[in-house]
């Protein structure tokens, strides 16, 4: 049996049309549950008995998705986000399949994505075509196909192979294996409005233990409906950018057991790299959001230099205690 969780903030309408939709297959679903985070939650208490909602005190998509995964019992949970559609109805064949026969641990699932918001994100003139010469000089080298490496770099993601990073709004993955090893500062960044690449650097946790798979069909429509916290200031959303990747070239760096210098001298280096392309956009065509991408970036990379970085495991963390607060307060519900 597969469990769903949902994490939502402020959209509770989509996540339930979503859960309503994924019901409809309760021959391999165990549960679903809906993780709010909502200003003014008000419990929905649903006709069918595998949808839930429930709320999360902190609106925080990595520790929302920790929190639905505390109450999953079966072996495979799949994780959504709660602007989905599913339109390929053999999703939960191919998920047991994936994890039966290929010996896979987790899998990278594909969807059609539209994104207004990143769409009309001004694009780099250091495309990811670049030379060799050209990467080394602003400090984003070409990750191999289906690679990660540092600072939430991706390659090129191929179908139908191994892979060692998950692709944002939807993945599945095995659950006991699915935060061995996970650092979980990530969930303070995330707090403080500074975490981006959660997906990224899970995955790439994850395949340090075993395989992810990367499907080919496309399962998902992925519709941002430009009401998501990511998509309502290009200045915020550079910073977010910009700050996170510090953290994940530490990440990148503490997981191959390597000097965690060689992740601060990286990122630097790929941090003036993208200073230095958003200049240039600025200075060859004008425009506003332009602007506030530049400045965007300028703050991120200044706030870094008030991080500290360190490996944190759950049972070190405030994010036991916060966890256990909320499945008290779910039980009393």
């Amino acid at each position: 049996m597969i469990d769903v969780v949902i994490a939502t903030y402020n959209r509770s309408e989509h996540a339930f049309e979503l859960a309503k939709d994924l019901s409809n297959y309760n021959k391999f679903l165990a549960k679903i549950i809906i993780v709010d985070s909502s200003d003014n939650f008000e419990k929905i208490n649903s006709n069918n008995p595998i949808i839930n909602h429930i709320h999360s005190s902190h609106k925080n998509q990595p520790y929302q998705r920790y929190l639905g995964a505390s109450l999953c019992s079966s072996e495979i949970v799949l994780f959504l986000d709660d602007d989905m559609s599913l339109i390929d109805k053999t999703l939960f064949e191919d998920l047991n399949y994936f994890f039966k026969k290929k010996n896979i641990i987790a899998v990278n699932l594909n969807f059609k994505n539209i994104n207004n918001f990143l769409q009309n994100v001004p694009k780099s003139l250091f495309t990811n075509k670049k030379s060799r010469f050209l990467s080394f000089l602003i400090g984003h080298m070409n990750a191999e196909k289906n690679k990660y490496i540092y600072c939430g770099i991706k390659g090129e993601r191929i179908s139908n192979e191994n892979i060692n990073y998950l692709s944002g709004g939807s993945f599945a993955c095995s659950l006991k294996f699915l935060y061995s090893n996970f650092n979980f500062q990530l969930f303070d960044l995330y707090e403080n409005k500074l975490g981006k690449g959660e997906d990224g650097i899970m995955g790439y946790t994850i395949s340090r233990t075993g395989n992810i798979w990367s499907a080919e069909k496309q399962y998902f429509l992925h519709n941002d409906y430009s009401d998501s916290t990511y998509s309502t200031s290009y200045y915020n959303f550079s910073k977010r950018v910009m700050f996170s990747r510090l953290f994940l070239s530490y990440e990148y760096y503490r997981q191959n057991n390597k000097p965690l210098f060689y992740g601060f001298i990286r990122y630097q280096h790929y941090a003036l790299g993208r200073i230095l392309g958003s200049i240039i956009n600025c200075i060859v065509n004008y425009e506003r959001k332009k602007i506030e991408i530049f400045m965007g970036n300028i703050t991120g990379w200044l706030l870094t230099y008030t991080f500290y970085f360190k490996y944190i495991k759950i049972e070190n963390s405030v994010w036991s205690y916060r966890l256990k607060k909320d499945l008290d307060k779910i039980k009393l519900m």
